[in-house]
């Protein structure tokens, strides 16, 4: 034990602690007047002065890899007992011992430059605390055992924390996984009140690499004149000027040099307000309901600011709201029960559990980013939906509602284009469809229209099968592979079809075909089509009797066809071709042998059926 020790005699036996000591220690009466009521009756009275807190002292520090240490000085706990920290007096810092252990408790001498706490065990977000407490040891003066005051000195979790001010809080310390300290601030930290002003609690906040500490100031000064009463705050040690003055009238605050003076005064109603005396103008009123209005003259929200922007500054910079059906403080929501509104990286910010909505400066080409679905309502217009202005045109498009059924583009050339009706999901469209500029291409689930210049448009169907239940015109040449014609079938249309092939040939040909009659001399005239001669050049004709062998001839002249027999009634089957010869098949005759174009070369129309691979294929090559 040092020299500064704090200790009182024990009178109890310590064996059986109902019991006083025998021996002769004195009167048993002393004992009563000490234990039951000197020492009650000055905790009664240190409790009705004072709050709980730091009383004096006791100030943190911490430099980097070291512990918190605390400065001798002293507190005052809730139940009015004084706990102190001073030179060559002990102090308990094993965060382990039982609370209500009296003996064998480790205890350290507090040395000049403070008292380490211990932290062994500590971390993430903690408490650093002082405890009154009393262990029992052996006095310097007597052989009697005493009653040390041995405060308990240890770091408690900030979690699950209850300031009933039994523990008194020196400071709030963050500990990393290894136990060293990277924070510290005052956090609940609070001095104990008393009839005395003070000037504001000043701290620093200290991390690995600095050296912090926490504690507290005051200077006051308590006066009476003929006047009234003058309470005055002296400005640390310079006291050629109050800082506040309290007179008959009311509550003076003049400035440090005297230029200006304000004044506090209380409402008749229980409000009050802050008024510059030399511009005869409120600065700050509170009125009777609670309302605040700042630089105004009158109120009209709980919080009223006037001629003047709302600044919110540091690294916690914002302005929080809470939801109107949550009742409580929110700290991290996962459903928008509290909002922020804050600043960073140059954008605005709404957070709610994360950044809901952010709004940039003008022509970052990200302005306005919602990082969720958006609505747009209908309000006093015929429609809802954006506007899209233009610096030099104003607002040339809309995209939105055309109505109750109808989402569409509007223009301010040309009206609405594109419209689709959200019932049924039909497309309307006001003008041209496509790219006239380029390659376009219109998807359809497994299929693709498109156009890739050179005025050649592409249908590819994923089944390779495209159908019109309509008739079909083309005016051009049609190549194909191969065709025909499928039917339902003629005997069982229900349940199968009936398909032919297209006759090909290499030249453009046209075929008429019948039946005749040769009448008793052998002879039959067939009249072709009016248009015959003109549309056909290089005709052919075949004949074949029908039923008995005879000899058959013919010749065609103008437009008839005459049949001629060896025999009467003979029934004859005739067909005539022609080359057309009008002028669409003189410019357009098929080539039906020619090399293939180099960018096509080594490919296939139908590379499978060559034994080669998919990728040769020639028609149709899909867009990307």
């Amino acid at each position: 034990m040092g020299e500064g020790a704090i200790m009182r005699i024990e009178y109890w036996d310590p064996g059986r602690p109902t019991i006083v000591r025998s021996g002769a220690t004195g009167h048993s009466e002393s004992v009563v007047d000490m234990e039951e009521y000197l020492l009650p009756l000055d905790r009664i009275r240190t409790a009705a002065l004072h709050s709980s807190g730091v009383a004096a002292g006791l100030t943190v520090r911490v430099a980097a890899g070291s512990a918190p240490t605390v400065l001798p000085g002293s507190a005052i706990d809730s139940s009015g007992r004084v706990v102190a920290v001073v030179e060559g007096g002990t102090v308990i810092v094993d965060p382990t011992v039982p609370p209500d252990q009296m003996r064998d408790v480790p205890t350290v001498v507090v040395p000049a430059g403070g008292v380490a706490a211990v932290t062994t065990g500590a971390t993430g977000a903690c408490l650093l605390t002082l405890t009154w407490r009393e262990v029992i040891g052996q006095g310097t003066l007597t052989s009697a055992p005493v009653l040390l005051h041995a405060p308990w000195l240890r770091l408690v979790p900030a979690l699950g924390f209850v300031d009933d001010g039994r523990q008194v809080v020196l400071a709030a310390v963050t500990l990393d996984a290894q136990g060293q300290v990277t924070g510290l601030d005052p956090g609940p930290r609070r001095v104990a009140a008393r009839l005395s002003l003070q000037e504001p609690t000043s701290a620093a906040v200290a991390v690995a690499a600095m050296t912090g500490e926490v504690g507290q100031r005051e200077t006051a000064l308590m006066e009476a004149d003929a006047g009234g009463v003058r309470l005055t705050l002296l400005p640390g040690t310079d006291g050629a000027r109050p800082l506040l003055r309290l007179t008959g009238t009311g509550l003076r605050l003049p400035s440090p040099t005297g230029a200006r003076e304000h004044e506090l005064a209380v409402d008749d109603g229980g409000g009050f307000r802050l008024t510059d005396c030399g511009a005869n103008a409120d600065r700050l009123i509170v009125d009777p309901a609670g309302q605040v209005g700042i630089g105004a003259t009158g109120l009209q929200r709980i919080l009223h600011v006037e001629g003047s922007e709302i600044h919110s500054g540091g690294t916690a910079g914002g302005m929080s709201f809470a939801d109107r059906s949550v009742s409580r403080f929110v700290e991290n929501p996962g459903r928008g029960e509290r909002w922020v509104w804050y600043a960073a990286d140059g954008y605005a910010r709404l957070w709610s559990g994360y950044d809901r909505l952010s709004v940039g400066a003008p022509g970052d080409g990200g302005a306005l980013d919602v990082s969720a679905r958006m609505r747009v309502r209908q309000g006093g217009s015929d429609t809802a939906g954006i506007w899209f202005h233009q610096n030099n045109g104003g607002d040339r498009g809309f995209v939105g509602m055309a109505g109750d059924q109808m989402l569409g583009m509007y223009g301010t050339g040309h009206g609405w284009g594109l419209q689709m009706n959200v019932d049924s999901g039909e497309l309307v469209f006001g003008g041209q469809f496509g790219n006239p500029w380029g390659p376009a291409i219109l998807t359809l689930w497994g299929s693709r229209i498109w156009d890739q210049g050179g005025g050649v448009l592409l249908i590819q169907s994923g089944g390779s099968i495209v159908r019109t239940y309509n008739n079909l015109e083309v005016y051009g040449s049609l190549l194909k592979a191969g065709g025909g014609f499928r039917i339902d079938h003629p005997l069982d249309p229900g349940d199968r079809y009936l398909a032919h092939s297209f006759v090909e040939s290499p030249e453009m040909l046209n075929v008429y075909c019948g039946t005749a009659v040769t009448g008793d001399d052998g002879r039959a005239e067939v009249a072709l089509p009016s248009y015959f001669a003109a549309l056909n050049r290089d005709h052919r004709f075949q004949l074949t009797p029908a039923g008995v062998p005879t000899e058959v001839a013919g010749e065609i002249t103008g437009g008839t066809l005459t049949i001629r027999t060896g025999r009467p009634r003979v029934t004859v089957c005739w067909q005539v071709t022609g080359v057309r010869q009008d002028r669409w098949a003189q410019e357009h005759r098929i080539r039906t042998e020619h090399d293939k174009p180099e960018h096509e070369r080594g490919r296939y129309l139908h590379p499978e059926l060559h034994g080669q691979p998919a990728h040769l294929r020639i028609a149709s090559p899909r867009p990307e």
